[in-house]
């Protein structure tokens, strides 16, 4: 779990609000979650060559991933290979998936997003790949993502 608030996940809040709320909330992950602590049994630890398999379950989707960190330099530069399967829960209007950076104390030095359909697109299983160039001094990676519910008019 993250120490300090900044995610916000959007349930059942009128459209208009819910849109802002997820505006803001992506902006805070892009901009003011960096240096953010990860708790220890959220973050997955990285190791040169080292296919890292495992499965991210939370109430709004599940991720079956493998990671391979290839190391280029001392300082933890380098790259990692992300290949995921993830199966979002019914009734989500939206969800996006970050990934973040770790340093050694578990601080957020930087976010890619794995996962970001577009607001109003839902979320639908799907077969994620990508490479990312990692930022020096990372040692471990953690997930983290902002989740709305669809929104029906029950008024007509």
């Amino acid at each position: 779990m993250i120490k300090k608030k900044c995610l916000i996940k959007a349930v059942g809040l009128p459209l208009a609000c819910a849109f802002s709320v997820v505006i803001v909330a992506g902006l805070a992950v892009l901009t003011g979650c960096s240096g953010i602590q990860i708790e220890k049994d959220q973050q997955i630890l990285l190791a040169a060559d080292q296919p890292i398999t495992g499965t991210k379950k939370t109430t709004d989707y599940s991720l079956e991933y493998q990671i391979v960190f290839q190391q280029k330099g001392s300082d933890g530069s380098g790259t990692i290979q992300f290949n995921g399967k993830l199966n979002p829960r019914r009734g989500l209007d939206s969800l996006t998936i970050w990934i973040n950076f770790l340093d050694a104390d578990g601080k957020i030095i930087g976010s890619k997003p794995i996962y970001a359909p577009g607001a109003g697109r839902g979320a639908a299983k799907s077969t994620l790949e990508d490479t990312f160039e990692l930022p020096a001094g990372t040692v471990a990676v953690a997930f983290t993502h902002i989740g709305r519910e669809r929104v029906t008019n029950i008024l007509g």
